[in-house]
């Protein structure tokens, strides 16, 4: 495996979103796993990496009791659980449902800016370092591979998402080296994961001589043609 292939997933990060695609409803998050009516909170269990990224603090979700649509403010993450509160007390009288489904809907966090790019940056980066965990922790070529493999998947299926995003937003073209400031601290994270990600790279191109590794490669570098070429 060839430095370039590591350059190319590295330029993904600082790269722009790629353009076309159609846009999507509101986003599922997971379920109410816990309610505290004494403390106002809620915990609502992710129902996959997507909805966990929606868990970003201060992000707005919501859920429906009845014919009641109820505002849910995520203070924080613990494991795949997320963290909210919600209006109650005094006249408040509507309260959340265990096992309600949850969503997060762009109009109700259209004040903090970006939400959807926020969501998505969020998402890139649990994949990175779930990625820099795997590779770091094993010397197995097997596990090397089945690292890559499922970088490629998770980048794979997160390019019409891209693609919606670069339509929505041409603004941010050149958003990793002039982030509006409702994405400074995104931008942050994403500079802060590069190098990290390229000792990652760097230790799985050791192990490019045993074939399915270099096979694992060559599958991402060709996400990565498809994600330049969309819809092609």
């Amino acid at each position: 495996m060839k430095n370039i292939k590591i350059i190319l997933l590295l330029l993904f990060i600082l790269q722009p979103f790629v353009s076309g695609a159609e846009k999507t409803d509101d986003i599922p998050v997971g379920r109410i796993e816990f309610i505290s009516n004494n403390r106002c909170e809620v915990l609502v269990l992710a129902s996959s990496d997507l909805g966990l990224s929606a868990g970003a603090p201060g992000n707005m979700l919501y859920t429906v009791s009845g014919r009641n649509r109820i505002k849910l403010t995520v203070t924080g993450t613990q494991g795949r659980f997320i963290c909210c509160t919600f209006k109650c007390g005094g006249k408040e009288k509507i309260i959340p449902v265990e096992g309600a489904d949850v969503h997060f809907a762009a109009k109700d966090n259209s004040a903090s800016g970006y939400p959807d790019v926020k969501i998505l940056i969020h998402r890139l980066v649990k994949h990175y370092r779930d990625f820099i965990l795997a590779v770091e922790s094993t010397d197995d070529p097997e596990k090397i591979a089945a690292a890559v493999n499922s970088l490629a998947a998770s980048i794979d299926l997160i390019i019409p998402e891209m693609a919606r995003l670069n339509d929505k937003y041409p603004e941010l073209a050149d958003f990793m080296n002039s982030p509006p400031e409702e994405l400074k601290a995104e931008v942050a994270i994403l500079k802060e994961t590069g190098p990290l990600l390229s000792e990652a790279f760097y230790r799985v191109s050791a192990f490019s001589s045993h074939r399915p590794v270099n096979e694992a490669l060559k599958r991402l570098q060709s996400v990565m043609k498809k994600m330049e070429s969309p819809g092609k």
